[in-house]
């Protein structure tokens, strides 16, 4: 049993790992194809999309993988309910999308792209929903294969399709969403077949009242998530929307390494938890907390001395506006980092409505200050709205934490992120002098000298993370 699990945790992980480069890869290559304006076009399609996610998920999938994994008989029955439930959403959806665009005066242009894009989220979640059985079953090696394939098909299929422009790459969205969603659904239906399926019907009315509060979060971390684009596009329109985006590309995408260790940690904080043993887990959170901030400090320095460049060498000069962006919004990952690992950690320890409300100060905050700072600074604005309500998730995340603190924070915790800062932050005052002497793409590589000394001195403590061990010894 753990160590099926361990397997299973580790492809997800990985998977996850080769998701996160996998995109980042089709998000330079798409910015580098389309023009500015398309781009920005493709930046508010994919921000208003959110929406059609929101509407369509529900939390119908946290609820499917909750019921399942109590009693598998029902996985069946449930899984026909919501998606019943999720075309009927989604009709909604669409119509709410369509008025909600109209409203705020967009173009017919966009709101047929975006209506079009929607079946991107829509087929998404159908897709969680299978995935759940993999989940429950313990082969996660399908999932990981689906995820891949679909990112590799996407862009495979975009190169082709790009010099047709933005209407070709929205079409091919949903013929990799297809293609997979086959793949999974042959799959699924080999290991569905294994499992007893109960006659019982489960009321939609059931389910939607019990999938709320699961539903109330994703919406609020999704618009979270999406609110500086949105106004962006808004307020300043399309194009410099586009150029924004260039910019929070870059670090939304850097979003797989605390899902990352959140997809390892999670069951196990749940876990010793429901034991009443927090503190076996005390060495896996500390050691993940001081990994995921040196991560940080290392992408801060990184985009103040090296990032810029790859961008204009990537993107061109047409982009050059984004290069300023890059250090102040860098300062995101400070606070997200971290602040995600707490919310996985309320999330686990039954305190998901106060993760809620961190996320709705964060939300409120973000509005607020893209509001008022866009139109006095531009995009800068909508960089220090991102950067400061962020912080207010890390604030309030913290705050619900506050009785676990003496549990996460320790000397050892403190002690490695200052060996962080001062080692990457030594090594970014050389870079930044040496660029113009031997080239940044020469100078940047000394980043690598502090990870070979985390290695030698032992910053990361293997023994404190062993998640085999912690199975031995609690599974």
């Amino acid at each position: 049993m753990g160590r099926n699990l361990l397997r299973g945790i580790f492809e997800l992980a990985m998977g996850n790992l080769m998701r996160g480069l996998l995109t980042a890869a089709f998000t330079i290559y798409i910015i580098n194809r389309l023009t500015v304006l398309d781009f920005g076009i493709y930046s508010t399609i994919v921000a208003f999309s959110t929406i059609t996610a929101v509407m369509v998920n529900f939390g119908l999938n946290t609820y499917l993988s909750r019921e399942a994994g109590r009693d598998i008989t029902l996985y069946r029955p449930i899984l026909r309910s919501i998606t019943s439930i999720r075309l009927l959403l989604f009709a909604a959806s669409e119509a709410f999308l369509v008025g909600v665009l109209k409203v705020l005066g967009f173009s017919w242009h966009i709101t047929v792209l975006a209506v079009l894009f929607s079946f991107d989220p829509l087929f998404t979640m159908v897709l969680e929903s299978l995935y759940t059985l993999f989940y429950i079953k313990g082969e996660g090696k399908v999932v990981a294969t689906a995820e891949i394939m679909r990112k590799v098909l996407l862009l495979v299929l975009v190169t082709m399709a790009v010099v047709y422009g933005i209407e070709a790459v929205i079409v091919v969205y949903i013929i990799s969403d297809l293609i997979v969603l086959v793949f999974v659904y042959l799959n699924h239906s080999r290991v569905v077949s294994r499992i007893p399926s109960g006659e019982l019907r489960v009321p939609a009315f059931k389910i939607l009242r019990e999938s709320l509060p699961f539903s109330f979060r994703i919406l609020t971390a999704l618009m979270f998530w999406n609110t500086d684009t949105m106004m962006v596009s808004k307020m300043l329109g399309v194009i410099p929307v586009g150029i924004y985006n260039v910019s929070a590309s870059f670090f939304k995408a850097l979003s797989f390494a605390p899902q990352a260790f959140s997809s390892i940690l999670f069951p196990k904080i749940s876990l010793a938890h429901s034991r009443g043993n927090l503190k076996a887990i005390r060495p896996m959170v500390i050691e993940s907390a001081k990994i995921l901030l040196a991560f940080g400090i290392l992408v801060v320095f990184y985009s103040k001395t090296s990032l810029g460049y790859y961008v204009i060498e990537l993107f061109g000069r047409r982009y050059e506006a984004s290069v300023k962006l890059l250090a102040p919004m860098s300062l995101m990952v400070l606070f997200y980092f971290p602040a995600s690992l707490g919310q996985s950690i309320l999330m686990a320890i039954g305190r998901e409505i106060r993760a809620v409300y961190a996320l709705i100060a964060a939300l409120i905050s973000n509005f607020a200050l893209n509001l008022a700072l866009i139109p006095v600074f531009g995009l800068s604005g909508a960089v220090y709205a991102t950067v400061i309500s962020q912080a207010v998730l890390l604030a309030f995340t913290i705050f619900y934490l506050r009785d676990q603190m003496r549990e996460i924070v320790d000397v050892e915790l403190v002690k490695g992120v200052a060996y962080a800062l001062v080692s990457f932050g030594a090594v970014a005052l050389v870079v930044e002098r040496l660029n113009t002497v031997i080239g940044w793409y020469v100078a940047d590589n000394l980043y690598v000298i502090p990870l070979i000394l985390f290695h030698f001195t032992g910053y990361v403590k293997r023994d404190r993370f062993s998640v085999k061990e912690w199975m031995r010894v609690n599974m």
